[in-house]
């Protein structure tokens, strides 16, 4: 059911290449992406630890939850969004892609990934 989940996101994503359900240890859960050129293992490690750094960041500012980081530049973009303390999904975009659109498929969904995760 999670693939499930993963590929409708992806495809009603303008620009979407994948989109990963990532553990906070770095290793993908599941996984939905088009074509193989994709370096998902290394990109859902290298998430693990922004996330990391973006919880550090937010340890200095009370009653604060982390939902939400993007990584931006002209070519890509990666938006993860944490849907448990143990879960995250990334999505990884084209630099033309919406993010507010991304966003928005992106919370439809999580209340799916939260339950099938339970």
């Amino acid at each position: 059911m999670l693939h499930q989940h993963l590929q409708s996101l992806g495809s009603k994503i303008e620009g979407c290449h994948a989109a990963l359900l990532v553990g906070s240890d770095g290793l993908i859960v599941d996984s939905w992406m088009i074509g193989n050129d994709c370096p998902v293992e290394q990109i859902a490690a290298q998430s693990s630890q922004f996330l990391r750094c973006g919880l550090e960041m937010l340890d200095a500012i009370p009653d604060t939850e982390l939902r939400e980081l993007a990584l931006v530049s002209d070519l890509q973009k990666i938006l993860l969004l944490a849907v448990s303390p143990s879960y995250f999904v990334v999505l990884l975009l084209a630099g033309n892609s919406l993010l507010g659109q991304a966003r928005h498929y992106l919370h439809c969904i999580e209340s799916h990934l939260v339950q099938d995760l339970a």
